[in-house]
């Protein structure tokens, strides 16, 4: 009965460790989706420029071999590209993040060439740097707590034995 006991805490305590830890690096993930969705639409505006449904769809077409999960958090009408903040909420956790995501994204497509260039470069480098941030926490508090997590399991499986 101890070992069973000394076991489901130990499992406890890893997965606590191991949600908190796959929590940062789903968020990363979602970063680093929107900011491919981003270099790819940069590389489809141009001065004729294209629908941004059509610009959706072939992003789709080319995330459908890498098997993309995230693609939930975008609701596809005919007209507008809109972002789901339910999905969004699930993957981002930082309210702030999430109010810029969907800001942007409420606007794309609907400025001149130039302006449109230089508001998609300024939210890649946000979203850049937001990674960055995210990367370096994971790597500090993601890992560190998961290591926590395990010694406090361990620690009372001792005291329970």
């Amino acid at each position: 009965m101890k070992i069973v006991l000394v076991i489901s805490i130990n499992l406890f305590f890893a997965l606590v460790g191991y949600y908190y830890k796959n929590k940062i690096k789903k968020e990363i993930d979602v970063l680093e989706f929107l900011k491919d969705f981003i270099s790819f639409y940069e590389t489809n505006l141009v001065l004729y420029k294209n629908d941004i449904h059509e610009i959706f769809n072939n992003y789709k077409i080319t995330q459908k071999n890498k098997n993309a999960k995230q693609l939930n958090i975008f609701e596809n009408n005919d007209n507008y590209l809109k972002i789901n903040e339910e999905n969004l909420k699930e993957y981002v956790s930082n309210e702030y993040t999430n109010g810029l995501i969907i800001k942007y994204f409420s606007s794309i497509g609907m400025s001149d060439y130039l302006f449109e260039k230089e508001k998609l470069l300024n939210f890649k480098n946000v979203l850049s740097n937001k990674i960055i941030v995210l990367e370096k926490e994971l790597k500090e508090k993601g890992s560190l707590f998961f290591k926590i997590m395990l010694a406090i399991g361990m620690v009372l499986s001792i005291l329970i034995w």
